[in-house]
């Protein structure tokens, strides 16, 4: 018989996806596979035991599952996950994926209002010009944060195929929130390209600027980006089709759409902006 525990919840077959909610003993009644009930009804998802094994820990163990074993995420879909606990980690993600953009408008803000650079700063100075300041770059501090929230749970369009029950889709839908973490791949690349900002100015101020040593850091930048992306597409792929047993075209269908969904996320992020700048424009002319 059923245990007690486990009557009412809905548990889903890891070997063939049938609902076993109300199916006694350890056999699935559509396959007729055992399956280990005790197992069912515990998230294997480190996050969802963040207040037991810290949530630095959690977070980071959760992260290297999603980018390097998604194929163990997927079998959650056998288990009962929190929508609650997934849309917590996604927002770290979006925190993490803003703080950049956010630190360059908040530097670039700072040297507008409080003359922290007086001209000095090339980088500074350019952002300043080419966003007017203070309300575009308020704007545009929003903007980034619009953007990276959707860039972080666009998958989730595709999380939900019409043949799968109401609590399939629902579970579903709850793992792709996690397959943003994706995108904290792009921080190694973020810290290469600083490395190789600060080693060409070495090379040049020690007149070592030699064109294949140049090449070499920039072919290493490329890589790492283009290795980086990669992973980010693909994963949300993997997963999808773990989770929902989709067939081939629908697989297509997400590996196009998704970069789709990351295209019309920059496209309104960028009509944001160049709206906020024009009438930035148009209302310093009028004074």
């Amino acid at each position: 018989m059923a245990d007690d525990a486990t009557a009412g919840v809905d548990l889903i077959c890891p070997f063939c996806g049938y609902n076993l909610r109300g199916t006694p003993g350890v056999k699935c009644s559509e396959c007729g596979k055992e399956f280990d009930r005790s197992t069912m009804t515990v998230s294997q998802i480190p996050w969802s035991h963040r207040r037991k094994i810290g949530r630095m820990r959690a977070f980071v163990k959760t992260c290297w599952m999603v980018t390097w074993r998604p194929g163990k995420l997927a079998e959650e879909m056998n288990r009962p996950v929190s929508l609650k606990d997934a849309m917590a980690f996604r927002r770290v993600v979006w925190v993490l994926m803003c703080l950049p953009g956010w630190g360059v408008m908040g530097w670039a803000m700072g040297a507008e209002w409080f003359h922290w650079t007086d001209g000095r700063n090339d980088v500074a100075d350019t952002l300043t010009k080419c966003v007017p300041m203070p309300w575009s770059g308020l704007l545009l501090v929003v903007t980034i944060g619009i953007f990276w929230w959707g860039i972080t749970g666009g998958a989730s369009l595709f999380f939900r195929p019409r043949g799968m029950e109401a609590e399939q889709q629902n579970r579903a839908v709850t793992l792709s929130h996690y397959a943003g973490a994706t995108w904290l791949g792009l921080y190694p690349y973020l810290l290469f390209i600083a490395s190789v900002l600060i080693a060409s100015l070495w090379l040049e101020e020690n007149h070592r600027a030699e064109d294949f040593e140049l090449f070499l850091l920039a072919g290493g930048q490329i890589v790492l980006f283009v290795l980086a992306i990669w992973r980010i597409w693909w994963v949300p792929i993997i997963l999808m089709r773990r989770v929902t047993h989709c067939g081939t075209g629908r697989t297509v269908w997400a590996a196009v759409g998704i970069p789709l969904c990351w295209l019309g996320m920059g496209v309104v992020a960028a009509t944001i902006v160049v709206v906020a700048m024009f009438v930035d424009v148009i209302r310093a002319s009028l004074h």
